[in-house]
């Protein structure tokens, strides 16, 4: 192909320009949070009385932790913020407060969900699961799923709230009430079970895309949607490129299966192409699979699908945009795989949902090349990486038909790395490959 020094200059103007957004998104976003996010504050004794119901001004009371004794009538109650009392705690997200309130008999009264960084969608329910403490004695073990509720597909941020009342109560006890109370020291959690499962589902699949056959993908698909999705839990989201973002790094030990789903796709998008989004992803691998149900296609010109496509670029800008200009993750919610994987999907969330996995039963992974801001980032992060890997190309165009993507505009010399998902039918497909494949392993 002529005009290949020009090529490799676009490139390398590509990874610079990538850099440098990458850089200055991060180093805006730092100096901008310093100056609109304020510390957090402890509650002051008008918010705690309207929390807890008194009807006197709550006292504050300072010693070996800071607690608020408060009268509700003819009964006193006793509070404390986690954040103070349990500072070692931290949840899925990073850190959280909520108010612990116990009585005079040493019973938990109730516990309140002040602040948090949690994914929006897992805390949907949370006063369901909190108001689950409520009555039991401070001095129980409160495990989740035992002896109070559990967030449905959040274990993690269950264990620690559970585990900072069952910290913040027994302060409580100590401290108040004259208890002598003993105190289990609570240690982070490491996810390594599901991190081990993530690395095996990256390790096959370097493996088999360069074995493209249709049904492997449909059995690796299966697997990814039924293992990753609906098991675990654990997918790639703008959410978790927005932590990064904000500068809000959660807890390495338990979300180490979702930093490696993060960090590994990026790396693997650097040197084999978007690995992730093409058979990691479980979302994409659902709408795969719906898009085999055999009914008619909604066919769109490859050309007009590449201008398209661009859309999920614009949208990971303005995502990042809102994120930094609200200091807040909850745009992240638009993703419908967030509300599907935690079984949280509701209302409008729940209608966009249907809709999305009907289209995609007609048109090829349509959240995924024209909405997901995720696999945008994937997309430019491969883009920005080494060149696609070359077939033996004979200028047949065959390559460019069976591209489900439209990443191939007219043969495989001309690609946007960006729209390929690593599928591996340009491979299959290509007459000139299969030849060259079998001299390669001496069959011919």
């Amino acid at each position: 192909m002529s005009g290949g020094v020009p090529r490799r200059r676009r490139v390398w103007l590509r990874r610079l320009i990538f850099i440098v957004v990458v850089a200055a998104t991060l180093t805006g976003s730092y100096f901008w949070g310093r100056h609109v996010e304020p510390p957090p504050r402890e509650l002051d004794a008008e918010r705690v009385a309207l929390l807890t119901g008194a009807t006197e001004p709550p006292e504050r009371v300072d010693g070996e932790i800071t607690y608020w004794r408060i009268r509700r009538g003819d009964e006193t109650l006793y509070a404390a913020e986690s954040a103070s009392s349990a500072p070692e705690v931290v949840g899925y997200g990073g850190r959280f407060d909520l108010l612990v309130v116990v009585d005079g008999s040493g019973n938990v009264e109730r516990v309140v969900l002040v602040r948090h960084d949690e994914t929006p969608s897992y805390v949907e329910n949370v006063a369901d699961f909190l108001s689950s403490f409520v009555g039991l004695p401070a001095t129980a073990p409160l495990e989740p799923g035992r002896d109070v509720d559990a967030i449905t597909r959040a274990t993690v941020t269950s264990q620690a709230f559970a585990a900072a009342t069952r910290v913040t109560s027994r302060k409580i006890l100590n401290a108040a009430l004259g208890r002598d109370v003993g105190l289990d020291g609570e240690r982070e959690g490491w996810d390594w079970r599901w991190a081990l499962v993530v690395a095996a589902f990256f390790g096959a699949a370097i493996w088999v895309r360069r074995r493209p056959a249709e049904w492997v993908r449909v059995l690796f698909a299966a697997a990814a949607f039924g293992v990753l999705g609906l098991w675990a839990g654990r997918f790639v989201s703008v959410g978790d490129v927005g932590r990064l973002v904000l500068w809000k790094f959660p807890p390495f030990g338990p979300r180490l299966s979702v930093y490696l789903l993060l960090g590994g796709g990026a790396a693997l998008a650097l040197f084999f192409g978007n690995v992730y989004c093409g058979w990691l992803c479980p979302f994409g691998a659902l709408t795969e699979l719906l898009y085999k149900i055999p009914i008619r296609k909604l066919k769109v010109a490859p050309e007009f699908a590449r201008r398209l496509g661009g859309l999920r670029f614009i949208i990971l800008c303005v995502v990042v945009a809102a994120f930094v200009a609200n200091w807040d993750l909850g745009v992240a919610r638009y993703e419908p795989f967030d509300d599907l994987f935690a079984y949280a999907a509701a209302g409008i969330s729940l209608l966009f949902l249907v809709a999305v996995l009907a289209v995609s039963a007609f048109h090829y992974r349509f959240f995924c090349r024209y909405l997901c801001a995720a696999g945008a980032l994937l997309g430019e992060v491969a883009a920005v990486g080494r060149p696609p890997p070359r077939l033996e190309c004979r200028e047949c165009g065959e390559c460019a038909k069976v591209c489900p993507t439209a990443a191939i505009i007219v043969n495989r010399e001309v690609i946007d790395a960006a729209l390929c998902i690593e599928c591996g039918r340009c491979r299959r497909d290509c007459e000139a490959e299969k030849q060259a494949a079998q001299a390669r392993s001496g069959n011919i």
